[in-house]
């Protein structure tokens, strides 16, 4: 019966570090992919933002830090959702209107028409 919860616990950790690896390998994938990428800029209109919590339990604590996605419409009715800073999300709206830069699938920058003109 013990060689049974051996299996079991071998196969659950098999499990885990496969997991491990593939999502280290994936994220050093998209790294490189979205480097050999070049900038570009284009229209956008933004469509949905969004402000999640992440939680995490670190030393016996719970720790929750935010995480804040925005939904960006493009000329060609494309949509794509990209990570932002807290600082960036400060400053948008939704329907804000204006110029993404973006390397890849990583969010560089967002900067609004200007509507004083």
């Amino acid at each position: 019966m013990q060689s049974m919860g051996f299996i079991v616990f071998g196969i659950i950790l098999t499990i885990i570090l496969v997991k491990i690896i593939y999502d280290g390998i994936k994220g050093v994938s998209e790294w490189s992919e979205n480097n050999s990428t070049p900038k570009t800029s284009v229209g956008v209109r933004i469509i949905d933002i969004d402000r999640r919590k992440s939680r995490m339990i670190r030393n016996r604590h719970l720790n929750v830090t935010p995480q804040y996605t925005v939904t960006f419409l493009f000329s060609d009715n494309d949509k794509k959702q990209f990570d932002i800073s807290a600082w960036d999300y400060k400053w948008i709206a939704i329907d804000d209107e204006g110029i993404i830069t973006m390397q890849g699938t990583r969010f560089i920058s967002f900067k609004k028409n200007d509507i004083s003109k």
